[in-house]
């Protein structure tokens, strides 16, 4: 992982949101100090203060960690997965409406 990067995408959106580090660390649950030194020294926080930094700054978790594309993955898994839940349940009318597949998988 990119630490530098991290804290670039961090940076940039509380820019944007026109939020102080004070706010974002409140948001993770530290104290300023601790956040401040996270920055200054390129150490990620641990995956519930990041997760809780990304929420508050309304990026996903993976575009803080992987940067851009990283959500398009993540939108692709969640459509494959709802595809093959329906398929699932679509399999499992067929073999509710014919008896002769029921013993069959």
């Amino acid at each position: 992982m990119n630490t530098k990067a991290f804290w670039s995408r961090v940076k940039s959106q509380i820019r944007i949101k026109g939020i102080t580090q004070t706010d974002a660390a409140k948001a993770c649950g530290v104290l300023p100090d601790t956040f401040r030194r996270w920055m200054s020294t390129g150490r990620v926080p641990p995956l519930s203060n990041s997760y809780k930094l990304s929420r508050y700054l309304g990026l996903s978790l993976e575009y803080l960690i992987n940067g851009p594309g990283m959500d398009k993955v993540s939108e692709t898994n969640e459509e494959v997965l709802k595809l093959l839940k329906t398929a699932s349940e679509k399999l499992k009318k067929i073999r509710r409406d014919n008896p002769a597949l029921k013993d069959e998988h």
